[in-house]
């Protein structure tokens, strides 16, 4: 029998042989020993860059001495220092799948400190690093700080993991991302990115500065945090059927350094940015091929600001941008609070599936003074913006100014199983409903107006949020740099609730 607690949910996905996060959670798509997701996730990667080093980058050597060390070995290590003056370094021949190259840190009396947290005079900072046409590379413990022009580049570039490395831009203000995933004659196919923390992309106005530009199959971006980015946390844009891309833990924000007042002045109301992801195109029709947003945490994005940075946004946690199709998405347990929207389903969008989320404090949309945002003021946790055969079950929704916003009259949308909590709109468009096959079901409402349709059945409504008998839900965030525990009141189910049992319909939820 299903339940309606979305954060039952959060723990459906663990994994007891390996060491769980603060939120006793170990990532499904890490790369590491042992892991049998699948043959990308299980490989060894602690042994690799704790190998010895064939070979020693310092800060004495040429840039040519660099290009021969990274030519001629397989494990290279850099030891501590300013590497800025020698440019970007560009990655000069591939490894195998049998014999991965290692570019990693070292210095003496290594402590394996994170390079967030190291000295500047113990970090190996670089200004860039671009590949190529090149695979199977390993880059680890990293300080990649660029300025304007450099970054993280991978072009045509498959089968690499980027592992524990800091990207800081504060003065890059590069359009295409701290981190761009590239392909002129072809996708980057199968990297990671791990336990990493990319931030501070920059502000340009009336542009987009993007913390990570994601296009490719098969992606993954796992365990890190991304904050402060001038355009998306992460934007999957060209038109190329990004698909597979595997979004995971991390978490993805906005602080006070990239908020903004609505009329330019300092405050909290709007961003120089847009939103923490932004999913351009999946323009598949295979089931296989959906992308996968899976037990994230966002916070801090509003709309935007575009004198300060970005072209324009309603700060949404996942947002469908753009005109190309977006098909088979699934955005899981994931955790989403205090933004100006949450999840947006449409532009045109298909086949979307936000099951066992929670929400809370979305009541920050607002109109910016520069008159140049494409969007409205409301604030509002699904949008459904046409489409057809979404899905949104299990969510949690608590404090926000609407619930629903339905437009164009998608077919066969399927909203069962939510639970309600100090809305006092459940829905934008009061004459809009869905179209054909859609239903809304076994839903519950508490100090919030009953969804009303004519597809709507067996919905549970009392007048309180105390009748929904919930108590605190906790959690941390900022898990790299700074753990945090954040308190969302009612959020927890406890078996007096009355909609604890009154979803029995099978749900169809995606592996």
């Amino acid at each position: 029998m299903a339940k309606y607690f979305a954060s039952l949910l959060l723990f459906l996905v663990v994994w007891p042989s390996f060491a769980a996060d603060q939120n006793g959670y170990t990532a499904k798509y890490e790369v590491r020993a042992g892991n049998t997701t699948d043959s990308i996730t299980n490989f060894d990667l602690a042994a690799e860059v704790t190998h010895a080093c064939d070979v020693t980058i310092t800060t004495a050597d040429s840039a040519a001495t660099i290009t021969s060390k990274l030519t001629n070995n397989q494990y290279i290590c850099v030891d501590k220092g300013n590497y800025a003056s020698m440019g970007t370094w560009t990655i000069p021949n591939s490894g195998t799948s049998g014999a991965r190259k290692v570019l990693r840190y070292t210095r003496s009396g290594d402590t394996d400190d994170e390079p967030w947290n190291q000295t500047s005079e113990n970090q190996a900072k670089i200004l860039g690093i671009t590949c190529l046409n090149k695979s199977y590379w390993i880059f680890h413990r990293l300080s990649i700080l660029p300025t304007s022009g450099a970054r993280v580049r991978f072009e045509n570039c498959d089968f690499s993991i980027m592992d524990r490395t800091l990207i800081d831009g504060t003065n890059v203000n590069n359009a295409n991302g701290l981190i761009l995933f590239a392909g002129a004659s072809g996708p980057n196919d199968q990297n990671t990115v791990q336990n990493s923390v990319i931030r501070n992309s920059g502000k340009v106005t009336n542009t987009d500065v993007h913390c990570i530009n994601l296009r490719g199959i098969d992606n993954r971006i796992v365990n890190n945090e991304i904050y402060n980015c001038g355009g998306d946390g992460i934007v999957m844009d060209d038109g190329g059927n990004p698909f597979k891309n595997k979004i995971e833990n991390n978490d993805i924000y906005q602080t006070s350094a990239y908020l903004i007042g609505c009329d330019g002045s300092p405050g909290t109301d709007c961003n120089c940015g847009e939103d923490g992801i932004d999913l351009k195109s999946n323009n598949t029709t295979d089931p296989s091929n959906f992308i996968t947003i899976l037990h994230n945490r966002f916070w801090g994005w509003r709309t935007t600001y575009e004198t300060c940075s970005g072209t324009g946004s309603n700060g949404f946690a996942v947002n469908a941008g753009a005109l190309d199709p977006k098909r088979y998405v699934l955005v899981q347990n994931n955790i989403i609070q205090d933004v100006a929207n949450g999840v947006a389903l449409g532009g045109p969008a298909s086949n979307w599936s936000v099951i066992g989320n929670i929400f809370y404090n979305i009541i920050h949309g607002r109109v910016p003074d520069d008159g140049t945002q494409n969007g409205d003021g409301n604030s509002i946790v699904l949008r459904f913006v046409g489409g057809d055969n979404h899905k949104a079950y299990l969510n949690t929704i608590i404090d926000a100014e609407y619930g629903l916003r339905i437009e164009s009259g998608g077919e066969n949308n399927d909203m069962r199983c939510n639970l309600f909590i100090n809305i006092p709109h459940i829905k934008l468009n009061e004459t809009a409903t869905w179209g054909a096959g859609s239903k809304a079901s076994n839903n519950a409402f508490y100090n919030t107006p009953p969804y009303s349709t004519v597809a709507s059945s067996n919905s549970i409504s009392y007048p309180s949020a105390s009748d929904a008998k919930g108590s605190p839900y906790r959690y941390f965030r900022r898990l790299l740099t700074n753990p945090e525990q954040i308190t969302i009141p009612y959020a927890r189910t406890s078996n007096d609730s009355p909609h604890v049992n009154a979803c029995t319909d099978p749900l169809s939820i995606p592996n």
